[in-house]
């Protein structure tokens, strides 16, 4: 098992009691909220912003060592659902602007495709017209 590996398997675990930390949070979270009153929603959620920030990954850090793909994995393991989406959207729309080989963008194509559930593929492939247009409403 490499260190990557290792490292993985390590927060995996973690993640488990991390779970169970976090589903207790929520039903505090719940009742906290459902006592919120009218004009104080902002300062709840910037406070709410605020911790969401400080339990996140942060950012992936850099790989020195050439083992970019064993810490991008890393990352995204520990990273939350916000970071993740900020930070894939953010290097999908950077490919627009720098050469970036088809390959490559075949293999992106195909891990989000592959991260979709039958039924948003059926979806998604029902805005898709026969010339390979996509429209935003279905047809």
């Amino acid at each position: 098992m490499t260190a990557a590996e290792t490292r993985i398997e390590e927060a995996r675990i973690q993640e488990g009691a991390a779970q169970a930390r976090l589903e207790a949070l929520i039903v505090h979270l719940s009742s906290g909220l459902a006592v919120v009153r009218p004009g104080e929603e902002l300062a709840v959620a910037e406070l709410l912003c605020g911790w969401l920030e400080s339990v996140g990954a942060g950012g992936p850090d850099p790989s020195i060592f050439g083992h970019l793909r064993e810490e991008a994995e890393f990352w995204a393991s520990i990273a939350t659902p916000a970071e993740l989406e900020a930070h894939v959207a953010a290097g999908l729309r950077r490919i627009e602007r720098v050469h970036f080989a088809a390959p490559a963008r075949k293999r992106l194509l195909v891990a989000l495709w592959e991260a979709m559930t039958p039924e948003d593929r059926a979806a998604f492939l029902g805005r898709v017209d026969p010339r390979g247009q996509f429209h935003r409403q279905s047809a």
